[in-house]
């Protein structure tokens, strides 16, 4: 499963936040369906009634005292700095029972994450934003992501 988050400071316009759900919303639509054995996991790699029971959308604006108790916390976790006034674009991937990714192979997976680094680079440049991608350690092709530049 594939979450991107967005965290930006109040000030920011809504045009990103609609783009940004927009694309949270078509890139959780597309990831998911019929069941495959991959890895010796059981996941949806098509949409179907149980991927649609599934989805979840979350938005909002963190209070200026919640952006400074969270920011410290992902500075540390990522080990970075984040800029001042500047929203956080978090690209999440985890072990789920819902991917599409997992009826592609190899090449076709390091294509997707090659698209991904590159939209995400686009909206974080166009929207003066900082991107990231994390990853947990049991997530499907996490192999592609740990060679990526």
């Amino acid at each position: 499963m594939t979450v991107h988050i967005l965290i930006k400071p109040k000030s920011m316009n809504k045009t990103l936040k609609n783009i940004a759900c927009v694309v949270f919303l078509i890139l959780t639509i597309l990831s998911c369906g019929i069941s495959k054995d991959f890895n010796g996991a059981k996941v949806n790699a098509y949409a179907n009634s149980e991927y649609a029971k599934s989805v979840k959308s979350y938005s909002g604006t963190l209070n200026r005292t919640e952006y400074d108790e969270l920011i410290p916390i992902l500075e540390r976790e990522l080990k970075t700095t984040f800029p001042v006034n500047k929203s956080i674009l978090i690209n999440y991937n985890q072990k789920a029972p819902n991917c599409i990714n997992t009826r592609f192979n190899y090449a076709e997976n390091k294509q997707v994450a090659k698209n991904r680094i590159r939209i995400s680079s686009r909206m974080s440049s166009d929207y003066g934003a900082v991107d990231f991608f994390v990853y947990t350690q049991d997530s499907f092709h996490d192999d592609i992501y740990e060679k990526m530049p």
